[in-house]
């Protein structure tokens, strides 16, 4: 028999340390990684192996504390528990470094567990992936730079050398747990996809060298994680470029996309993002208060139909310059501090397709050229930040009543598509006003003096604010087949100075001058003044029905209005609480529930295509006590005014009110909406006495109201659903909420005392 040959145990070890996988733990030394003595197994870790540091590790510290790689070393994972040493300290980790990066450390299918994690954990060297792995970082370190990075990172990858390569492999990588993975210098990350399902993922340049993600790397960002790009020192050559970022983003509902501007250099952020539900895109300083002056530039594609809050409280702002025409959903800028700005840079940055809200405090700009702007609304600033092009809005509807303005440039309005736009903010630009189609409604309280011109078709109107005139230098309607322009004197009474005043009036083909208004009386007053007009007598006044007058023109001085007869209707109720309408005009339809309120004849609810009621609702009602008025569909009258004092009203049924009305509510006694069908109507709702309820406290879902409330009084939240509430709320009245729900304000709703 032969003899046999004994190893020694640790050789027979380091012989066969891949045949299975084991945990290498790490002591407390700075020998290379890929030597055994680095490791309590006395052997070398192969690529079934896990590499681990536990409670044998006692003193974490600096980079200079810890071990090298050593040369390219591959495993199947790495894990963190429980490292002994002071714990959440700055400047404190385990982990390796590796000069130059020089090195590829190659991780398999064991990924990186850091959930039982005490410190925070560097690698320096380049990267390969080969499997689909889970990074589970915890929140290891508290502390603001553990590392170096100052983010607040756990896991932190920083290359030292240019182009230091991440290969994925194709791989996909899931980060779970609430820490910080962060990638720092300059990387090149390729070929795979990041899965963040919570926590942070963080990238940012740094170390005066430019990070890249290349396009073949997806980010899917799901709640509650974030996606965090940052902008760090940067190469003076080529251009001061921090970050390079062309990795498609896909940000599914409640993520978070933080973009954060440490240093005054360049993020070309070249991605497609992917809004696939309601997200957040933050512009903010980072953790240790560093904020510059950073540029930020999105020349990717905005996608998808989810709502973003994009919320700017850094001193830079975001650029968007790619095609983003695909892009369907509501984008709402509102940040409650730092510049508050993002900027449309190119003539495809908008979307038609979109809804840009804009709230109060926070500035869209737009930097000298003609954008998409599909929706508009909020009580923020739109201008122009070109120092010499002109800016065109291109805006199909709306209901805006913050401020457009002009910058050092002006600022151009179109008015594009068969919807209808009302701007109520005291507006101050004065590039060109065109309605190429639908509808425009101002105010006059806008400032700027616009040239107006109207396509044939289209229509242009004015709200008139107390004593108010809207003034520009011209005026033109049409070009040969009609239009329409409309004076809307809203609750005031008969003007006392011209709405309008154009220097030059110009009437192409007919021109139909609608004047609606509440509380219009018997008497002469001007409409229109004109200095210089051409094709006046085209123009043929209309007024409301159940009112007789005549127009008067006054060359070099304008048009008036003269009324012999003017009533309107008040609601009644003796046949029922049927609100509906009489839509020819020859009393065939519509439910006798109303009396004029002259000759408190019985009336008919009129909606037809030559002219529509204003209703009022008083305590002059049939019967006694409280009134409930059912809308049997949607009805759209010019306004609705509810003054009562004694007699609480409550609106329900199936319909809704619409159109250009304007809603008032005065008196002491209370109005409730409870209709299930949202109220869509662009002229405001405005609480000037008593209170208004949206919601019964019974029914589900109702009270439901779009646009802005102006609140002085009291408005009662008083459904029992949990809900969000989207509105804009101005004024000093005051918020009451009565059931035991939760309403949270939305990232739509702006609230301005």
């Amino acid at each position: 028999m032969k003899p046999v040959r004994l190893l020694p145990l640790a050789a027979t070890f380091a012989a066969f340390s891949s045949a299975s996988a084991v945990d290498f733990t790490k002591l407390q030394n700075t020998t290379a990684l890929n030597t055994a003595g680095a490791w309590s197994n006395n052997a070398i870790p192969g690529a079934s192996d896990v590499l681990l540091w536990n409670n044998t590790y006692t003193t974490p510290g600096a980079t200079t504390t810890l071990s090298t790689l050593g040369g390219n070393l591959s495993v199947s994972g790495i894990r963190v528990a429980n490292v002994g040493g002071t714990a959440n300290a700055g400047t404190t980790m385990v982990g390796f470094v590796n000069a130059s990066s020089a090195n590829t450390l190659t991780i398999g299918t064991g990924g990186i567990d850091m959930s039982a994690a005490t410190q925070a954990f560097l690698i320096q060297s380049k990267v390969t992936l080969l499997g689909n792995q889970t990074w589970n970082v915890k929140d290891a370190n508290t502390a603001t730079n553990p590392t170096g990075f100052n983010v607040g990172e756990d896991l932190a990858f920083s290359a030292q050398a240019a182009s230091t390569a991440f290969d994925m492999g194709g791989f996909t990588v899931t980060k779970t747990g609430t820490g910080n993975a962060a990638f720092a210098s300059s990387y090149t990350l390729s070929n795979g996809s990041f899965l963040v399902n919570s926590g942070i993922l963080h990238l940012q340049g740094g170390g005066s060298r430019t990070m890249t993600v290349n396009s073949s790397v997806n980010f899917t960002v799901n709640s509650p994680a974030t996606l965090q790009i940052a902008v760090q020192s940067a190469p003076a050559s080529p251009g001061n470029i921090s970050t390079i970022f062309n990795g498609p983003i896909t940000l599914n509902s409640g993520s978070i996309l933080a973009v954060i501007p440490g240093q005054a250099q360049i993020l070309n952020f070249g991605s497609d993002i992917t809004a696939a539900g309601p997200t957040t895109i933050a512009v903010r300083p980072q953790l240790n208060n560093a904020n510059a002056a950073a540029t930020l530039n999105f020349t990717g594609r905005l996608l998808g139909s989810g709502n973003i809050t994009y919320a700017n409280t850094s001193l830079s702002f975001l650029r968007l310059i790619g095609d983003n025409s695909g892009y369907a959903g509501t984008l709402t800028v509102n940040a409650a501090s730092g510049n508050a700005n993002i900027r449309l840079q190119s003539a495809t940055a908008g979307s038609a397709a979109a809804t840009w809200s804009v709230a109060a405090a926070n500035t869209l700009q737009v930097d000298g050229v003609s954008v998409q702007l599909g929706t508009l609304a909020g009580l923020g600033t739109i201008t122009n930040s070109h120092a010499t092009n002109a800016a065109t809005l291109n805006v199909a509807a709306g209901i805006f009543p913050g401020v457009i303005s002009n910058g050092t440039a002006p600022t151009a309005l179109t008015k594009i598509g068969s919807g209808t736009l009302t701007l109520s903010g005291a507006n101050s630009y004065t590039g060109a006003t065109t309605v190429s189609q639908g509808s425009l409604i101002t105010t006059s309280a806008q400032t700027g003096a616009t040239a107006v011109t109207l396509a044939d078709g289209t229509s242009f109107g004015v709200n008139v604010n107390a004593g108010g005139t809207y003034t520009t230098p011209s005026l033109t309607l049409g070009t040969s087949s009609g239009t329409t322009l409309l004076v809307n004197n809203l609750a005031n009474p008969n003007p006392t100075a011209a709405p309008i005043a154009a220097t030059n009036l110009t009437a192409n083909g007919p021109v139909a001058l609608k004047l609606t208004g509440t509380a219009l009386s018997t008497g002469s007053f001007p409409l229109v003044n004109y200095t210089t007009g051409t094709g006046i007598g085209n123009i043929s006044l209309v007024l409301p029905p159940r009112t007789v007058g005549s127009l008067t023109d006054t060359p070099g001085v304008g048009l008036s209005a003269t009324i012999t007869s003017f009533e309107q209707i008040r609601w009644d109720g003796s046949n029922g609480t049927t609100w509906d309408a009489d839509t020819v005009g020859d009393g065939s339809t519509g439910t006798v529930n109303w009396r004029t309120t002259v000759t408190n004849a019985p009336a008919r609810y009129l909606e037809t295509s030559t002219g529509i009621d204003s209703v009022n609702f008083t305590d002059a009602a049939s019967g006694s006590g409280p009134l409930t008025v059912s809308l049997a569909s949607t009805v759209s009258p010019v306004g609705v005014s509810v003054g009562n004092a004694t007699r609480p009203y409550t609106f329900t049924g199936p319909g809704k009110l619409s159109g250009p009305a304007f809603l008032t509510k005065t008196g002491a006694a209370s109005l409730t909406l409870a209709n299930t069908n949202a109220y869509d109507h662009t002229g405001g709702t405005t609480i000037a006495e008593g209170s208004l309820a949206l919601g019964d406290g019974v029914t589900t879902a109702a009270g439901l109201i779009s646009g802005t409330i102006t609140n002085n009084a009291t408005l009662v939240l008083n459904r029992p659903d949990n809900h969000a509430f989207g509105l804009n709320l101005v004024g000093p009245g005051t918020l009451q909420k009565e059931q035991a729900n939760t309403v949270s304000f939305s990232s739509t709703s702006q609230v301005v005392n």
